[in-house]
């Protein structure tokens, strides 16, 4: 509903008010108007990411991984657990770092570790700033 996201941008930076909207969006589904990117995510993605990444300290939920240094907080992701970009419930988002989010599955360890480009580099800097607990 839109109303719900514009409170949503109205108190992002008010980490209790951000989990309680979340809370009172468990049974929400996007409406079939919802506006898209063009990779799929509700326009509205980054802000939504970046608060709930906040809200969870940039601390991977698998590893325990927690980013302190800002320009090393994007090796932190928010996963849809359902693997339905539009599905932004409390519920169905996971902070992960880089490499928890490649071992998801294979689609998403092809997207981030083989695939060339950006996404690959930005593996490869991660992989050598945190390197993998032995």
């Amino acid at each position: 509903d839109h109303y719900m996201w514009l409170e949503f941008r109205r108190v992002l930076f008010r980490s209790e008010d951000f989990v309680e909207l979340l809370k009172n969006t468990e049974e929400a589904q996007p409406e079939l108007n919802t506006e898209i990117d063009i990779f799929g995510y509700v326009k509205d993605w980054e802000v939504i990411s970046r608060a709930y990444r906040t809200t969870h300290d940039y601390t991977c939920e698998r590893c325990g991984l927690k980013i302190e240094k800002p320009l090393d907080q994007q090796y932190i992701h928010v996963h849809h657990k359902n693997g339905n970009k539009l599905d932004n419930r409390e519920s169905n988002l996971e902070c992960l770092c880089l490499r928890c989010h490649a071992s998801v599955d294979e689609h998403h360890y092809n997207r981030l570790v083989t695939s060339s480009g950006a996404n690959k580099i930005i593996y490869n800097e991660f992989c050598e700033k945190y390197p993998a607990p032995r």
